[in-house]
């Protein structure tokens, strides 16, 4: 699958930043290689083969059956847990006991929400 499908590349402009889109191209992709395209060892598509259809689809119906479908539902977004503040140049441990005050007096800039 990776070799058909610069999607799973970064190192052209052909790669999906969501996920959503993501999702979508690797559905066309399998649905092409099982309804449209024709192998050289079945000599048919391997949905022919396993008995789903009995011809080979034309990439306008595929298509059309790919848009009148319904939309599958979305998941919903998980709320991201906001992280303590961090204390640049101090460890974890050292600015645990601290609060936000303490360490401005210091002369520690806070960071709120980031990563160390």
């Amino acid at each position: 699958m990776r070799m058909g499908m610069r999607r799973f590349t970064r190192l052209t402009n052909g790669f999906s930043k969501k996920l959503r889109n993501l999702e979508a191209a690797v559905g066309l992709y399998a649905a092409h290689y099982n309804l449209v395209r024709v192998h050289e060892t079945l000599r048919c598509t391997p949905a022919m083969a396993a008995g789903l259809t009995d011809h080979i689809w034309s990439l306008a119906e595929l298509l059309s059956a790919a848009l009148d479908a319904p939309p599958a539902p979305v998941a919903p977004l998980t709320p991201r847990h906001d992280p303590e503040p961090i204390a640049v140049g101090l460890s974890a441990k050292q600015a645990g006991n601290l609060t936000a005050r303490t360490l401005r007096r210091r002369g520690l800039r806070v960071i709120k929400g980031g990563l160390a």
